[in-house]
């Protein structure tokens, strides 16, 4: 029986972009030995404490991993209130320029930060991101010109951000500002033309699949069969320069592998399990 400590420090906080704090969370478990760090980003409308994360962060806790999950200083949760969307205006505001600060201020407290837990038990070499959906794509942009990225899983990535930009964007520009709704919380979410703005102005280097030409780490990319939100990517497609890129196929599953918010099963279901498995293979390897 293991009867190491679980140790799960909650809603941490550091300086993100713009004055707004990012918030995090850490799962650990005490084993006496240096352990690889995971940083977990979430996707487009999605959050730390989203469904079954918790879950995920103690999988990995429990397999020889300290695991952090936190939330983008923009995406419309407080640290007061992380589990709602209570910061529209914030929300409204958020760009991959924001995002890509917000990851390299989690890099820069994982690797020269004193964290609320022994030195003895994180290796600071070893640093490895988990994405999902834009945050996948996000990892990915980040990961071209950082070297302290030792690996990346990407789940159901957005290896490209056309979806974003379709539509009339004269109308958007005008009116400086368009509506997402959230199918979950029925709440019509501002996107503000200067998420457009900053794109436009970025884009060569905010393209995803531009980004994987240069990098030389190992990902590991995992799809759901039905997924009906973003395409498998396929790396044939693709001119990179390495072979350390795997796709991996789901089947039944869909972008959030069969999760859900508020998840209060009792198991998770197969199909993020098989997605665990794998990334942990992967991580291991």
């Amino acid at each position: 029986m293991n009867c190491t400590k679980m140790n799960i420090f909650r809603n941490l906080t550091i300086d993100g972009s713009n004055s707004k704090k990012i918030c995090f969370d850490i799962f650990t478990k005490e084993t006496s030995r240096a352990k690889p760090v995971i940083i977990f980003a979430h996707g487009f409308k999605g959050f730390k404490d989203w469904g079954c994360w918790d879950l995920v962060a103690t999988f990995f806790a429990n397999n020889g991993f300290n695991f952090i999950k936190f939330n983008f200083s923009h995406n419309g949760t407080t640290p007061q209130n992380p589990l709602e969307f209570d910061d529209l205006e914030a929300f409204g505001e958020n760009n991959f320029t924001k995002e890509l600060f917000d990851l390299n201020q989690m890099l820069n407290y994982v690797q020269n930060e004193k964290l609320p837990f022994s030195d003895d038990e994180i290796n600071r070499n070893e640093i490895y991101l988990i994405g999902h959906s834009r945050g996948a794509g996000t990892c990915i942009l980040k990961a071209q010109n950082d070297n302290r990225i030792k690996k990346m899983v990407l789940w159901a990535a957005q290896t490209n951000f056309n979806s974003y930009f379709q539509g009339n964007l004269d109308v958007w520009k005008h009116n400086k500002v368009r509506f997402i709704l959230n199918g979950r919380t029925m709440q019509n979410m501002p996107l503000n033309w200067q998420f457009a703005e900053d794109f436009l102005k970025n884009k060569d280097h905010y393209n995803p699949q531009n980004a994987l030409k240069h990098i030389d780490i190992p990902l590991l990319f995992i799809f759901g069969e039905i997924d009906n939100v973003v395409e498998p990517l396929n790396i044939n497609d693709l001119n990179y320069n390495h072979s350390s890129i795997t796709c991996i196929s789901i089947k039944e599953a869909n972008h959030v592998f069969g999760g859900k918010h508020p998840f209060d099963d009792l198991e998770l279901p197969s199909q993020i399990n098989q997605l665990l498995n794998e990334s942990k293979s992967f991580l291991e390897s």
